[in-house]
């Protein structure tokens, strides 16, 4: 089946200006459908009926009244004569015979589209953009190692947290050993830091007391 639709042709009388053909192959059939005339609800239309022709009847079509119906919305327009449908009989076969024509190159050109895309697909290369950190293996590494450095700094500051003495050693700059006079400075602060947390602590429970 293949369906053709057309513009209006103002240099045409509706009920002469096809707007749609359709040709029905397994019905042996074409349909022709006009244009909409001025203050009508209905286009007219017109069927052709193809006989199926053998051996020397192939050659030549002959035609006859029962191919053909119509339907008109003009009630007073006249049925044309045999020449005149025999001569679109013929046009909507050449007609039917160049759109089929023109489906089948279109199909391949299609085939042909679809068979290079998918040549490219398989040979395609891809590139890895610098900025694709989910698969470029430099840019990976790197954001994986500053995952771990940010995953040690976060272990180390709370190791800190939890060591009493963090605060004091930082003041001497977190040295990995002391000497015996830093060590001296240390406990000195630390003791120092200790009276102070219980005088306040003192000092709390003494307001309490005199409320």
């Amino acid at each position: 089946k293949i369906v053709e639709k057309f513009h209006r042709d103002p240099n045409l009388p509706a009920n002469s200006d096809i707007a749609q053909r359709t040709f029905l192959f397994d019905e042996r059939k074409i349909q022709v459908v006009y244009h909409f005339e001025d203050n009508r609800i209905t286009p007219s239309s017109r069927e052709f009926y193809l006989p199926v022709l053998t051996g020397d009847q192939a050659q030549q079509l002959t035609m006859n009244p029962d191919m053909t119906s119509a339907y008109q919305v003009d009630s007073y327009m006249t049925e044309p004569k045999q020449k005149v449908l025999y001569d679109m009989l013929e046009g909507l076969l050449k007609a039917q015979e160049d759109s089929v024509t023109a489906v089948r190159l279109s199909e391949k050109e299609t085939e042909s589209i679809l068979s290079a895309r998918m040549q490219e697909e398989l040979n395609a290369i891809l590139t890895i953009s610098v900025y694709d950190v989910a698969r470029n293996e430099t840019a990976r590494q790197h954001r994986q190692e500053l995952e771990r450095k940010q995953m040690e700094e976060e272990r180390i500051r709370q190791e800190k947290e939890k060591d009493y003495l963090a605060p004091f050693l930082a003041r001497h700059g977190d040295p990995p050993t002391l000497t015996k006079e830093q060590k001296k400075k240390v406990t000195e602060e630390c003791l120092s830091d200790m009276k102070k947390r219980l005088v306040d602590v003192a000092n709390i429970i003494q307001s309490h007391f005199e409320r």
